[in-house]
């Protein structure tokens, strides 16, 4: 119950549920890193990130049971700009568990530290699980234009707006281009 109510961003309700004895002794990593989770989405305790879910993350062996751990921290690096840290939270990921979502978000570290041949790599493997993900197709529009591969992009572009391409989507991505993707067409 912890996870689901922590899932739909109750975070208060998911840490009550996180004081059950049985489930602190039977799983005590994965509660700790929920609490740690719960604690920075309600107070944005970058020191607990920093010093205590980063502790998880790095000392345990990957597990399955961490995923969403590794989901949320690397986005959480993501978003305030940790690129090197998100996509090494990324890649421990992927040791457990691939999924397009993990994938996208270490190919968008990877665009902004500059390893756009890993970065096009990690979305080609998302586009084979999922080929009708828009974000899949966008983000390798923007790795073809910085490669210079301008006939790709458009191709590429072309199949992000045939899938669905947001609004909100396409206007990160634009800011990320540095320019109207529309032009590309």
């Amino acid at each position: 119950m912890a996870l689901c109510e922590y899932k739909i961003g109750n975070n208060l309700a998911s840490l009550e549920h996180l004081k059950c004895d049985k489930l602190i002794e039977k799983y005590k990593k994965v509660t700790d890193a929920l609490k740690f989770l719960n604690d920075i989405e309600l107070n944005e305790r970058l020191d607990i990130f920093e010093n205590d879910l980063l502790h998880i993350i790095y000392s345990e062996s990957p597990c399955e049971e961490l995923h969403l751990v590794y989901l949320k921290a690397a986005m959480h690096c993501y978003k305030n700009k940790c690129y090197i840290k998100g996509a090494e939270i990324c890649q421990i990921a992927c040791t457990v568990l691939r999924t397009p979502m993990i994938l996208i978000l270490l190919a968008k570290c990877l665009i902004q530290i500059g390893e756009l041949e890993n970065a096009e790599s990690a979305l080609n493997e998302a586009n084979v699980m999922d080929i009708k993900n828009e974000e899949v197709w966008a983000y390798l529009t923007v790795v073809n234009i910085k490669m210079g591969n301008t006939d790709e992009a458009k191709v590429c572009y072309m199949r992000a707006l045939e899938c669905g391409l947001q609004t909100e989507k396409k206007n990160e991505l634009n800011t990320l281009f540095g320019k109207d993707f529309d032009t590309l067409i």
